[in-house]
């Protein structure tokens, strides 16, 4: 395990939850959410759909939360209809270059 000490300034930001809030809300009014429950969140099999490759989750306000293997970066709460704007976004500016290029 590893401490806080060998963490990277994005790590502990993402650990301190302050990448869960949601779009718009003020950081000082966000409701902090416990790292337990973000734990059980995470390891909740119920949470990931197809194979474990979707997550999810309706009460998880988080827009990208972490995937189950941290090193592997983060994913999108599908449950979450921010987050699905934010993936079909993403989408649209990655593949708008080949579409120019084509």
């Amino acid at each position: 395990m590893r401490t806080a000490k060998s963490l990277t300034p994005v790590k502990k930001r993402v650990l301190e939850n302050e990448f869960c809030q949601p779009w718009g809300t003020p950081k000082n009014k966000m409701k902090k959410i416990d790292p337990e429950t973000l734990k059980r969140w995470k390891e909740d099999p119920s949470n990931w759909k197809l194979w474990g490759m979707v997550y999810y989750n309706p009460e998880d306000p988080r827009i990208f939360p972490p995937k189950p293997i941290e090193w592997m970066g983060w994913t999108i709460n599908f449950a979450n209809p921010k987050s699905v704007i934010a993936f079909i976004v993403l989408l649209i500016v990655a593949l708008l270059p080949v579409w120019f290029i084509h």
